[in-house]
């Protein structure tokens, strides 16, 4: 399991406590109670939004573990909306698109391989994410803006705005050619797509033995420090993303993951 690439966030969304709880059932389900970590901000120590112990934890324990069920993946799309895109269109780009779907009036199946692609399951998650326009991205930046920038950087920055930019037309064509498609994204704006693009670049895992890019409700809520050794990895046989502590914990402190 690895790190997509990053965007720094910040988090311009107020979220109330039961969206966290909601959150948290809605990813670990009866292993929420004994989960012994929660959400919670920082404040005045610093980190921002993270994972903190709620109960001691030991190095080695297993701290979080993630079903394969509750990851939203480039196939979560809904297979009338997914069948219609063409096949060129990235995994970023359907996880973003993911994220941007109209809620559905109907309540989402109870089964676990249909709920997937149910927009509305998945609300506490995408109610938990930064909202429109929090994200810090230099994709954001004005020209003059970007002149600042190291040639590196610059160059860097061109290049990934022309890629959302392309994808972006992919999906305008699609639209177009299948007009009831719009059903699924009203009124999509490139400004939309490339926020929830950037999200996706921000918090997304790439999981190489499922060979796809994944994110990862309630785990992606993880903050990075290089300093530490915290193991991500995926389980093939349970099918389950987990967090291993890298050293002891004590109840209050934040847990950090690997950048």
């Amino acid at each position: 399991l690895r790190a997509a690439e990053d965007i720094s966030c910040s988090d311009g969304l107020t979220v109330k406590d039961d969206t966290w709880q909601a959150l948290k059932r809605l990813t670990l389900g009866d292993a929420a109670e004994s989960c012994p970590v929660e959400v919670r901000d920082g404040g005045e120590r610093g980190g921002g939004r993270g994972l903190f112990a709620t109960q001691p934890i030991e190095k080695g324990h297993v701290f979080l573990t993630v079903h394969r069920d509750q990851m939203i993946t480039g196939d979560s799309l809904p297979p009338p909306l997914s069948s219609l895109l063409p096949p060129s269109l990235s995994v970023w780009a359907r996880i973003a698109l993911f994220l941007l779907l109209r809620p559905s009036p109907s309540p989402p199946p109870t089964s676990a391989t249909s709920h997937r692609h149910h927009h509305n399951h998945w609300q506490p998650y995408i109610a938990s994410l930064p909202a429109f326009k929090s994200v810090d991205s230099t994709v954001w930046w004005q020209e003059h803006e970007r002149a600042m920038l190291l040639p590196s950087l610059y160059n860097d920055t061109r290049d990934r705005t022309a890629l959302i930019q392309s994808e972006f037309g992919l999906i305008e064509t699609a639209l177009a050619d299948h007009p009831h498609l719009h059903a699924f994204l009203p009124n999509l704006t490139f400004e939309q797509f490339c926020h929830a693009y950037s999200l996706v670049c921000s918090r997304a895992w790439g999981i190489e033995s499922l060979g796809n890019l994944a994110l990862v409700p309630y785990a992606d809520m993880i903050n990075h420090n290089p300093g530490t050794h915290t193991l991500l990895c995926y389980d093939e046989e349970q099918q389950v993303v987990e967090i291993t502590a890298d050293r002891d914990y004590e109840p209050g402190e934040q847990l950090w993951g690997p950048v």
